[in-house]
């Protein structure tokens, strides 16, 4: 005999909500909130456990879903936890002011608000409390400069390895640590707002654009370097690992490696997406709410045709049906991933995106036609594409040169 469907369960008028909280009973964990009726009397209420089941190895994932049961954004929870602040400047109610009110009056768009709340919490405020020991924004102001050293982050003596902003080496473009400073100063003019008395209409300028130029200048330097490419075999030793250890995320990486995909195209893939003759990007990965998938429209916007010049059809099916048996991960978190296994495999620092360079790459040593190329990749110019072209020097013939006999 069939059983009876579930009646979904009502709620009286003056029922009193708790929040939702992630626990563990009998070694297993659920997701329950108090329920207090107008009568006084309270009760458990459980989440279905197949609205998370597949979130269980996942205690990331599981913490983000109860976060936004509760109304609440995961990526802005963790950005504002990443500081204690115990100075009453800085307290995580006036953060949670700024960015409901005074951030989103100057930038509308929640996605750019997070970015730039992400900038100032993780390049400004942490170094000056948490590094610093300043809770006066006097001081930081006074350390401006200081301050403006360790955003370029280069590799002297005179930085403090445990004062670093970023890994040594670590080279961020000029447009995110303007967008820091003035993110700062968007703060500093908060503070003031909120506190005249106390905090002066003092403005940072740490960085001057001729230091900003010669900074970029560094950085697209670096581009070039030879680790920029990944040689067929160290791919083969990357591919392996992968494999032997059955690495969830192995799939979205194959793919970023055959079609010279970015991070979140890769996690954008369906299996309707691969045609006979090529492998169609249309979208790519956002984030996953409720345990669905959320798409986003291309960087480019454009839709874009990719041979399977690398890989075979099949094998190509085999990964994207893969990728989606798998339990999708935040796309910061893959590139993490990612770097962290070439330091365990004893290889060059690689990068996720290293695999999108190494498909144009390879593509240009087997000499697929430009266009098609640029095609291929989605670059609004070839000139753009060739920038991404890494000649390996390690793979040039050493054999001397000789000049040939003459004919007798």
């Amino acid at each position: 005999m069939a059983r009876a469907k579930k009646a979904q369960k009502t709620y009286v008028a003056g029922t009193k909500f708790f929040t939702w909280s992630l626990l563990k009973e009998r070694e297993q964990f659920v997701i329950r909130r108090w329920v207090e009726y107008p009568t006084g009397k309270r009760e458990f209420e459980r989440l279905p456990k197949k609205k998370y089941r597949d979130l269980l190895s996942n205690p990331k994932a599981l913490d983000d879903l109860v976060t936004r049961l509760n109304g609440k954004d995961p990526v802005e929870e963790r950005a504002k936890a990443k500081i204690k602040f115990k100075h009453a400047y800085i307290s995580p109610e006036l953060l949670q002011d700024y960015i409901d009110n005074y951030l989103a009056l100057h930038i509308p768009d929640k996605k750019d608000a997070k970015s730039m709340f992400a900038y100032l919490t993780k390049y400004g405020l942490t170094w000056f409390i948490d590094k610093m020991g300043m809770a006066d924004p006097l001081e930081w102001h006074k350390q401006q400069f200081v301050w403006g050293k360790y955003l370029l982050n280069k590799d002297k003596s005179e930085l403090d390895e445990e004062k670093r902003i970023f890994p040594k080496g670590t080279i961020m473009s000029a447009k995110v640590l303007r967008y820091t400073v003035n993110e700062m100063n968007r703060f500093m003019k908060y503070l003031h707002l909120k506190r005249p008395e106390e905090v002066n209409p003092l403005l940072f300028d740490p960085l001057t654009k001729a230091t900003l130029k010669e900074h970029e200048a560094r950085r697209k330097m670096g581009d070039v370097h030879v680790s920029k490419y990944i040689t067929p075999e160290h791919w083969k030793v990357i591919k392996k690992h992968l494999d032997d250890n059955e690495i969830g995320w192995r799939f979205s990486a194959y793919l970023a490696y055959y079609y010279g995909l970015r991070r979140n195209e890769a996690m954008g893939i369906k299996k309707g997406d691969l045609k006979k003759a090529h492998l169609a990007v249309e979208r790519q990965f956002e984030k996953i709410v409720d345990n669905e998938i959320e798409y986003a429209p291309l960087k480019s916007r454009l839709p874009r045709k990719v041979p399977h010049w690398f890989l075979k059809p099949e094998v190509a099916y085999e990964y994207i049906e893969g990728m989606h048996d798998e339990t999708f991960i935040h796309p910061d978190t893959l590139s993490n991933k990612f770097s962290e296994l070439m330091e365990v495999l004893g290889l060059p620092e690689y990068t996720f995106h290293d695999m999108r360079r190494s498909f144009i790459t390879n593509a240009v040593k087997v000499e697929k036609p430009a266009e098609d190329l640029r095609l291929a990749v989605g670059h609004s110019s070839i000139e753009t594409t060739y920038k991404y072209y890494v000649m390996d020097s390690r793979e040039l013939d050493d054999e001397e040169w000789t000049p040939k006999k003459a004919a007798n």
